[in-house]
């Protein structure tokens, strides 16, 4: 590759790198809101206003993170036509370039991997203790059931307040 292309592809990386180390504040959010959810569904009463709340600050959060990645993706597809490569991934550029570009993606994917691995960690405990929480939910409300029932059933019916009269000569 001609030193020219070289130190473009290094400053379109570096732009991507930069453009990834601004959404690292941004899924450090979603890691803290994924303790706060973590922390809401271990209370014997899940709050679930304050609980949806969070899902959909999580949600917004979601929302611009995707905005952010498609302004990327459509750089990523570039740089992966420059260097021919078929995926934008690490391996496959340093096998290609070398130099800060390289060097800053590097480091910023391996912050990010760290996010995202503790984001995800989080959300399967959460998802775990939300079944715990629906399966606890579901066993109540068929023990209320159960209780109404027996109740009902036990209970005499109520007495006819109206007299009622059956004419046998019709």
């Amino acid at each position: 590759m001609s030193p020219l292309k070289d130190s473009i592809i290094n400053l379109i990386l570096e732009r991507i790198a930069q453009n990834y180390e601004e959404q690292i504040p941004y899924y450090e959010e979603m890691y803290r809101i994924a303790r706060e959810q973590q922390a809401l569904l271990q209370q014997a009463e899940i709050d679930t206003d304050l609980l949806l709340g969070l899902i959909n600050q999580r949600q917004e959060l979601i929302e611009n993170l995707e905005g952010r990645n498609r302004e990327i993706s459509l750089i990523r597809d570039e740089v992966c036509q420059a260097l021919e490569i078929k995926e934008f991934n690490i391996t496959n550029i340093q096998n290609r370039v070398n130099g800060p570009g390289t060097h800053a993606l590097t480091t910023v994917l391996a912050e990010l991997s760290t996010v995202l691995t503790k984001i995800k960690e989080l959300d399967k405990k959460n998802e775990e203790l939300l079944r715990e929480g629906i399966t606890k939910v579901k066993d109540k409300l068929r023990q209320m059931q159960d209780a109404k029932k027996a109740t009902k059933a036990y209970q005499p019916a109520a007495p006819l307040r109206d007299g009622v009269f059956i004419d046998y000569n019709r």
